[in-house]
């Protein structure tokens, strides 16, 4: 399957967060625009990662308490 089948079918809004943001941030951002995952850019605006929902259920496991504090660099996949 290609990225330009998936971004035709689901629409071309891709949205993203700061590295230095909070999980609790991602995790509002994800569901006010249901999406299952958003790109990581630093604030040159270049590509260091994505957090997924995986990354999230990680986080849950690793910080239960913390997401106000924990920062998204902390669970984020930098191999994308």
């Amino acid at each position: 399957m290609k990225v330009s089948f998936i971004l035709k079918e689901k629409g071309g809004q891709v949205y993203s967060i700061s590295p230095g943001a909070s999980l609790m941030e991602a995790l509002s951002k994800m569901l006010e625009h249901t999406i299952g995952s958003l790109v990581v850019l630093d604030a040159a605006g270049k590509l260091v990662g994505i957090l997924s929902e995986r990354d999230m259920l990680r986080a849950v496991h690793g910080h239960p308490q913390d997401w106000a504090t924990v920062k998204v660099s902390t669970y984020m996949t930098q191999q994308v």
